[in-house]
């Protein structure tokens, strides 16, 4: 009997350590793949870091006489052009407007020449015997007749 007892409990003890208890496997971390490409956006900030309102300093007239404008050299060619066409090439370098009196404005020039604005304009004068005025002030160019009013 004690044979049949080793004979049963040899195999049920080996049955008891070879089995396995229930270990879960190790779970495996993923990530999901990355939909943005930029980085975030900044949150929206509603204050702001400002100076303090100071008063303008007054404006000294003697520096801004004393100082020259530099107006850019052009080279102005126009053949058989009307007079409003004129005005407009001519004030066009500055983005200033054009006006031309409407007497004038069908009438032809021809004019091939180099300068400032100004220098152009003293030009057109001297070939029409026109009045051709650049307000650079207003930033308008202006063409009368000697009839006109100006």
């Amino acid at each position: 009997m004690k044979i049949l007892l080793s004979l049963l409990t040899i195999p049920l003890l080996s049955l008891i350590a070879c089995s396995s208890s229930q270990v879960e496997p190790k779970s495996v971390k993923t990530y999901s793949i990355a939909t943005r490409q930029l980085p975030p956006e900044p949150a929206f900030v509603s204050t702001r870091w400002v100076r303090p309102p100071q008063v303008y300093p007054s404006k000294t007239t003697q520096s801004k006489s004393a100082t020259p404008k530099v107006y850019p050299v052009m080279h102005l060619k126009l053949n058989n052009s009307t007079y409003k066409n004129a005005a407009m090439v001519l004030a066009a370098p500055l983005n200033y407007r054009s006006y031309c009196s409407e007497s004038l404005a069908k009438r032809r020039i021809t004019i091939d020449s180099l300068g400032t604005v100004d220098e152009l304009a003293s030009k057109i004068e001297a070939l029409s015997g026109m009045k051709v005025i650049v307000d650079h002030n207003e930033r308008e160019v202006r063409i009368y007749g000697n009839s006109d009013g100006v």
